[in-house]
């Protein structure tokens, strides 16, 4: 069955408050995307999700938070030798999978 796009739309959970941090890993590894992801953790509890691109030589941290500052700070003491950050732009986060969790306990009442 085919949900029509409202439907669809409504089992979106959607987050706002997101800032999505770009950096640009030269020559890294997996082992140093955890490394950093770990850091970065370790430095602010606002880190949500993080994606290493191994073929783009990219790392994307996912941060809820109020603003880009509140970010920044945190972001640069994990990692001081980079430098300024490559970028942080705002995001809005679209989680089905988490919206389907948070339904699937509703409904079961837990």
């Amino acid at each position: 069955m085919v949900r029509s796009p409202s439907t669809a739309r409504e089992r979106l959970l959607v987050s706002s408050n997101v800032f999505v941090v770009e950096h640009y890993l030269a020559g890294a590894d997996r082992g140093q995307a955890e490394t950093l992801t770990r850091l970065l953790r370790a430095n602010d509890g606002r880190l949500r999700h993080a994606l290493f691109v191994p073929a783009d030589e990219t790392y994307f941290a996912v941060y809820h938070s109020p603003s880009a500052e509140a970010v920044r700070t945190p972001t640069a003491v994990a990692d001081p030798s980079r430098g300024p950050l490559d970028r942080i732009v705002r995001a809005v986060l679209f989680d089905p999978g988490m919206a389907f969790e948070r339904a699937r306990r509703t409904n079961d009442g837990s």
